[in-house]
């Protein structure tokens, strides 16, 4: 819930204000990603497993990266025309 929850949060922040569902979809890409990796790596350092166990996680560790990625291209293209914005033409 917190995880999937955030990123429709995100998804609605988005639809409202691309700059701050960018930074918001960066934050929950994050979290998604390293939810995944706890998913992964707590089982190795209890019992010595370090596999995924179904198709799922890798896919959701992808989801994570594609929220990161896009929300930082949206915050760089954001910024670089603020930056075009205020010089002076």
């Amino acid at each position: 819930m917190l995880v999937g929850g955030s990123a429709l949060l995100a998804g609605l922040a988005t639809a409202l204000d691309a700059g701050r569902g960018a930074a918001l979809s960066l934050a929950v890409g994050l979290v998604m990603m390293g939810w995944i990796a706890g998913e992964y790596l707590l089982p190795d350092i209890r019992f010595g497993l370090a596999t995924f166990d179904t198709w799922m996680q890798p896919f959701y560790l992808l989801v994570g990266l594609a929220m990161a990625a896009l929300a930082l291209s949206v915050l760089s293209d954001s910024r670089r025309g603020l930056r075009g914005a205020a010089r002076p033409g």
